[in-house]
């Protein structure tokens, strides 16, 4: 029987990491696109709550591909989620930056 996957994204405050954690889901992420309402902003990432065993995950929207790479590093990221209107080959060049980190590509069916 296979199981499903579960992320718990736009976390910013400290204390709702913590209790999400306790959760145990496989993944929090963190929302690095600018125009987002949960956007973690200047936020130090590992600092902003214990994650447990989830993965952090940074979500970005059409961001240049060093942003990403900035970010993955300094923030301690697992994976790496595009949610805009990204390229394949723009998804190419961040996997091959990040060997062997997830990258998840988001597709909208609208």
């Amino acid at each position: 029987m296979s199981r499903y996957l579960v992320k718990i994204c736009g976390m910013i405050d400290p204390d709702n990491v913590s209790e999400i954690a306790r959760l145990h889901p496989d993944y929090i992420g963190f929302i690095f696109a600018p125009n987002s309402p949960r956007h973690i902003g200047r936020v130090d990432v590992p600092s902003v709550g214990h994650t447990g065993s989830a993965k952090r995950v940074g979500v970005f929207v059409n961001s240049e591909v060093s942003e990403v790479m900035r970010n993955h590093e300094s923030c301690r990221l697992d994976a790496i989620q595009l949610h805009g209107s990204e390229s394949a080959e723009y998804c190419r060049q961040v996997k091959r930056n990040l060997g062997r980190t997830t990258v998840i590509k988001a597709l909208s069916l609208t």
